[in-house]
């Protein structure tokens, strides 16, 4: 039987030509390294990320006081005595949900009405908070709740719970009077407009 060296010389192949017969015993252990290699990168690329350490979150515990009054108010209080301010926050469960289908809008302009004055109070509700010092005071209207809040000194703390109760209590009385103011303006602006046209006729330049 004829040498790998004569067949290869008798074929004209090349002398770089590798005979595989005398390569095979070091194919295999190429072999073996080379699919370990490739099993170690997949064990790498595949294996899930190891889970943080649980991070342990403090109970957030805020003392208060809640009890319901004989009108039904319900009253929460948290008492943290580090400056001589109080935060008030007053809340209506009334909202958009209750408007009627067609009639849209009224629930915003309700809390904008309670700013104007109520009937023991003609005047904007703003102004004898801002003269104690009173920050952060405005109003908010959502589906199912009308909400007004504000920081006053804590010696303003009786006054605006008597003007938060006054238009609590006495707002349409007070609806009634920026009617009749309303129509007051609406009066006056059309006799102005009258006035104005009959001093620019012609009948009065004569």
């Amino acid at each position: 039987m004829r040498s790998c060296e004569a067949c290869r010389d008798s074929l004209g192949l090349h002398p770089l030509f590798v005979d595989p017969i005398r390569m095979r015993p070091l194919l295999l252990p190429l072999l073996v390294a080379a699919l370990s290699g490739c099993a170690a990168f997949t064990a790498q690329t595949t294996d899930s990320p190891r889970p943080s350490p649980a991070v342990e979150i403090p109970s957030l515990d805020i003392p208060y006081q809640a009890f319901t009054l004989d009108n039904g108010l319900r009253v929460v209080i948290h008492e943290d005595h580090k400056a001589p301010i109080v935060a008030v926050n007053l809340w209506y469960h009334v909202g958009s949900k209750d408007e009627t289908p067609g009639k849209t809008g009224f629930a915003h302009l309700f809390e904008h009405l309670m700013f104007n004055g109520s009937e023991h109070y003609d005047d904007e509700f703003f102004r004898p908070l801002e003269n104690v010092g009173a920050t952060g005071l405005n109003g908010t209207t959502n589906v199912d709740r009308t909400n007004y809040y504000g920081t006053v000194p804590s010696g303003a703390l009786d006054l605006v719970l008597w003007l938060e109760s006054d238009r609590m209590g006495h707002l349409l009385g007070a609806i009634k009077m920026l009617q009749r103011k309303q129509a007051c303006k609406l009066l006056a602006l059309s006799y102005g407009i009258k006035q104005q046209h009959t001093d620019l006729s012609p009948d009065a330049a004569t």
